[in-house]
């Protein structure tokens, strides 16, 4: 996936160029209702969603949030998940493509993450993002890294057009699997 880490004590090297306030807030799994309606309006993945956070939850056991943000028109979210060890915690999106997602984000939301995060006093994150939904702020910023490539299907195409797409050899396999001894089951 592709990952911005934050690192509390960095700056982003971007100032914020207004003087309105952004709004911040961590939502908690406890506030279903807050949670969705935070995520209405803004493109989003799965891993960003109530359900799919509760559920990493319940196998974690790890405090969940939605962060979000508003400056004006801009907003931004992002699921993330507490860890903690001795007296220091550190921030984790949950499974699957997640990250900051959101409408007309600069560089000033980092700004105000990174200060969110310093205040909670995270010592670190690790924030997996979306990388079809993800602000283009967050591939600007001096803390953004990729660590590998994600293939994108897209399914809606049909399924015989997903097979002309397919390179010559792929379609070699796949036709050989099923006149093999394994038969497809639909």
């Amino acid at each position: 996936p592709v990952v911005v880490v934050v690192r509390p004590g960095a700056t982003s090297g971007c100032a914020d160029s207004s003087m309105t306030a952004a709004r911040q807030r961590f939502i908690p799994l406890e506030a279903r209702g807050e949670w969705e309606a935070a995520l209405r309006g803004i493109p989003h993945a799965f891993a960003h969603t109530w359900g799919s956070c509760r559920a990493m939850q319940l196998t974690t056991d790890r405090p969940t949030f939605l962060y979000t943000w508003q400056k004006g028109s801009s907003r931004a979210v992002c699921a993330i998940a507490e860890r903690s060890s001795d007296d220091y915690v550190d921030v984790v999106t949950p499974f699957g493509f997640g990250g900051f997602v959101g409408e007309r984000v600069g560089p000033d939301m980092l700004a105000d993450w990174q200060k969110s995060a310093r205040d909670r006093n995270y010592v670190c994150g690790y924030l997996g993002l979306n990388p079809e939904l993800m602000p283009a702020a967050c591939r600007e910023s001096p803390d953004y890294s990729e660590e590998n490539e994600v293939f994108i299907l897209e399914l809606d195409r049909g399924e015989a057009a997903l097979h002309d797409a397919l390179s010559r050899n792929r379609r070699r396999q796949l036709l050989a699997f099923r006149d093999g001894p394994a038969r497809l089951v639909e």
